[in-house]
């Protein structure tokens, strides 16, 4: 599912340009106030591969936000949001019982992000649609509207961010996808074929680098991602669980957001 969520600006307002982890836990705080026990399941445990996996899955991503007018500081590294509306989309890999639950939970809800300076913007709801996201066919062009995250571990602990050009790039995305279906409850039947399954870029001289700070409050963990427009070749289950959930890491903070494209 799908939440289109507007909000009004009643004024030119402030924000960090990295503030996908203030956004991320507005939505959090929006939860937990609706059911505490639906946003601890998400924070602290979220889906598993497996019982006894270590991986989990939060099954959830968002894009940015959008504005019609806005001003970059690069300096101050902020932006302030001129338009007077601001809209947002989320995506939820949820049962079909699930889908009016989560709706409600953000049913009337201010947004509030903090602007580093103990201050936060205030943007007053508007309106909630729910809408059904874009049915992925075996071959689906998709754009990256968020940055997307595939890294690996290296041996110091470190994580090391790959380029979609970057040889591993393909199996680590689908290793993911593939792990996302699996705590969905989905099987891998016989008939599929991962080592088949591709994803083609479109116009790789597009591909833009994203360096993002995903814990600001002093840890200050940056993270590597790309934005660019692809072609996934898979069965269309396991795409739709990336437009659901989010494509690569990290889509629970702001990363891996896509939306099918004509080309």
């Amino acid at each position: 599912m799908e939440l289109q969520l507007t909000f009004d600006n009643p004024k030119p307002q402030t924000i960090p340009i990295d503030y996908q982890y203030y956004l991320s836990s507005w939505m959090y705080k929006v939860m937990d106030l609706g059911n505490p026990e639906y946003a601890q399941f998400l924070h602290d445990r979220g889906y598993k591969v497996a019982e006894d996996s270590a991986k989990i899955f939060k099954l959830f991503c968002f894009s940015w936000l959008t504005t019609d007018r806005f001003d970059i500081n690069t300096k101050a590294q902020t932006m302030t949001m001129k338009g007077d509306t601001v809209r947002l989309k989320a995506r939820f890999h949820v049962d079909e019982s699930l889908k009016t639950f989560v709706k409600g939970l953000f049913k009337d809800q201010n947004l509030t992000i903090k602007n580093g300076f103990d201050v936060s913007a205030s943007f007053n709801a508007r309106s909630i649609d729910m809408v059904e996201v874009a049915q992925a066919q075996e071959k689906t062009i998709i754009r990256a509207l968020c940055p997307l995250v595939i890294s690996v571990k290296q041996a110091n602990g470190n994580d090391l961010y790959l380029a979609p050009t970057e040889e591993g790039y393909a199996d680590k995305f689908f290793h993911n996808l593939i792990d996302k279906y699996k705590s969905t409850g989905g099987n891998i039947p016989d008939s599929w074929q991962p080592d088949t399954w591709k994803i083609m870029l479109i116009r790789p001289e597009r591909i833009r680098r994203k360096l993002m700070n995903i814990k600001p409050n002093g840890e200050n963990i940056r993270v590597a991602g790309y934005q660019y427009d692809f072609v996934l070749e898979a069965p269309p289950e396991i795409i739709r669980t990336g437009l659901l959930a989010g494509f690569g890491k990290h889509c629970a903070q702001g990363f891996g957001y896509g939306e099918v494209i004509n080309g």
